[in-house]
């Protein structure tokens, strides 16, 4: 056995020491920095989100007061949830919260569900295998994260259990199957799903499993993390631009002038619902764990077959194949300049997240 796969192992077994300490004594909430945070999200920040979906969705002019209700009961608490699983402070509370369960994994996964029932019972519609998906993938994913610790994997297997479940979660996004059984407004099965997949990811990788990579911190930024997120783009906008212009993929000047509470807006929902899963997916987990399973120098195997991955992730989204193979070839650059962010960024998955955001905005008001 290797030292690192001795090193996890002795991380795992005290991490079941303390399960088993807490499970004797008297059971414990959130404490009250972690309830505050808590509530600041849901209450401010969760609704900021949803405002921001509602005007960014084409369907915006169509919404009743009844879709508007739903959307903040049912995605201000997965925002909060989404936001309050990066708080450094917090983590730890957390932590310490689930494990008090004896099965960890189930009042997750109950939590989550509940929220796709709350969209039913607005609607009056119970899609029972609307429910079963929903409750089966929350299950299955944060069950594996929760058994790969308890039954102490090598880390090499333990990565290749999370590639596993990146090819189970990832169908979720762009399969249009998984919207139609999404109740709700309209236009927002996409935004729902992915906060979904985000918390799943979230808890599953870095409060079950602890993996050592995957470093989902919102908050304290480090001022290097801030300053690489930043500065990420402008490479990719001076490489990207005149090939794309030249290529016809890009258009200037812009069809129209954004009104500017758009651009906030945009990049809101972009950075809640696109970015933090994508590089999720690509960065933390697929590229960590090529770089696991099969080891190169500088990593450079792992951002390769990443972002290989992350330009046919585009393909679906051109009509013909000239505008997919154009798509690709930019998604897989800007994929790469997302490795190099993260990596950079002390593999904060926020860092990156800034930048692909930051990327998407001015793509979609100025160059689209």
């Amino acid at each position: 056995m290797s030292h690192e796969d001795t090193s996890l192992l002795i991380e795992r077994n005290d991490a079941r020491e303390d399960e088993h300490h807490h499970s004797k004594g008297k059971f414990e909430m959130l404490s009250l920095t972690g309830t505050f945070l808590f509530v600041v999200l849901l209450f401010i920040w969760g609704p900021l989100c949803v405002l921001s979906f509602i005007y960014t969705n084409e369907n915006w002019g169509k919404y009743n007061t009844r879709d508007w209700v739903c959307m903040f009961f049912t995605f201000s608490p997965l925002i909060a949830l989404e936001f309050l699983l990066g708080i450094e402070r917090v983590k730890d509370d957390l932590k310490q919260f689930f494990r008090q369960f004896r099965l960890p994994t189930l009042p997750v996964s109950l939590f989550l569900t509940l929220f796709y029932i709350i969209s039913c019972v607005f609607y009056v519609q119970f899609p029972l295998l609307g429910v079963t998906v929903v409750f089966s993938i929350a299950i299955c994913s944060i069950t594996t994260n929760y058994m790969v610790q308890k039954y102490q994997m090598s880390r090499r297997d333990s990565f290749l259990v999370h590639g596993l479940i990146v090819l189970m979660l990832a169908p979720m996004l762009d399969f249009r199957w998984f919207e139609s059984i999404y109740v709700g407004p309209g236009g927002m099965g996409y935004d729902w799903w992915a906060l979904f997949i985000t918390i799943l990811g979230a808890l599953g990788w870095s409060h079950y499993d602890n993996l050592t990579n995957f470093n989902y911190r919102f908050w304290p930024l480090s001022i290097k993390e801030l300053c690489v997120a930043l500065v990420g783009p402008l490479p990719l906008i001076i490489l990207i631009v005149p090939i794309g212009l030249l290529s016809g993929f890009l258009h200037w000047p812009p069809s129209r002038t954004p009104v500017f509470w758009e651009i906030p807006a945009f990049y809101i929902e972009n950075f809640t619902t696109v970015a933090i899963t994508e590089e999720l997916f690509f960065r933390a987990i697929i590229m960590n764990t090529v770089d696991e399973l099969i080891p190169s120098r500088r990593g450079w195997l792992g951002v390769i077959i990443a972002n290989v991955l992350f330009g046919i992730w585009h393909f679906p989204r051109r009509a013909s194949i000239g505008d997919q193979a154009l798509y690709g070839t930019f998604a897989f650059i800007a994929g790469c300049l997302y490795s190099i962010v993260y990596t950079l960024g002390n593999n904060n998955l926020f860092s990156s997240s800034i930048t692909h955001s930051i990327v998407d905005t001015v793509w979609a008001f100025w160059f689209s």
